[in-house]
Parts: C-alpha cells; structure tokens; sequence
C-alpha cells in the first residue's frame, strides 16, 4: 500500500503532509513524539498514548470515542493540515472503523 495511504495512529494520513521529512519524520519511528508536541510544549502525543499505551489499539479507528477530547491539541491553527485532516476523520468516522 503506498505511504500516502497508510493512516497514523491517530488516523491521520502523514504521507501526504508537507512536514513529512521536513522536522516529522516517518510515522513509525515518530511513534508518541511528532514534531508538534514540542511546538505545543507537550511531551507526548495525547492521542497516541491513549491509542497504544493505554488501550493498546492499532489506530484510534478502534475506539468507540473516535474524534474525542484528546484530538484538542493538534487541531492547533499551526498545523492546518491537522486541522483538515481532523476534519475529514470526522466525516469518515464509519469508513475508519468498517476497515477494522
């Protein structure tokens, strides 16, 4: 499947990102620390450690609570692709958890 396909954990498409290489790298080794946490003054992804540290899920796409409070920080206005993507995730909330 090309890169571009293959969705984050938090079900974002980092394949096409324009931050892709450019401070972000490949999804895989970023794992809970994107480059946005530190321009959010995090030290973890939310998302990420509720996804796979804590519930232990491939993709937030498992979640019944898909699109939930902790998406709030990289719905950041510096990143508006987050914002776009975020936004699409939400219209394609039932194609996510059907390709379960």
């Amino acid at each position: 499947m090309p890169e571009d396909t293959l969705p984050a954990v938090c079900c974002l498409f980092c394949g096409s990102c324009i931050n892709l290489g450019n401070g972000c790298e490949d999804r895989d080794d970023v794992k809970e620390k994107p480059f946005w946490t530190e321009l959010i003054g995090i030290g973890i992804s939310p998302v990420y450690d509720c996804c796979v540290n804590t519930r232990h899920y491939g993709h937030c796409g498992e979640c019944s609570e898909l699109l939930c409070d902790r998406y709030d920080p990289i719905k950041n206005p510096a990143i508006p692709e987050h914002r776009i993507g975020i936004i699409n995730i939400g219209k394609d909330r039932s194609r996510i958890r059907a390709n379960n």
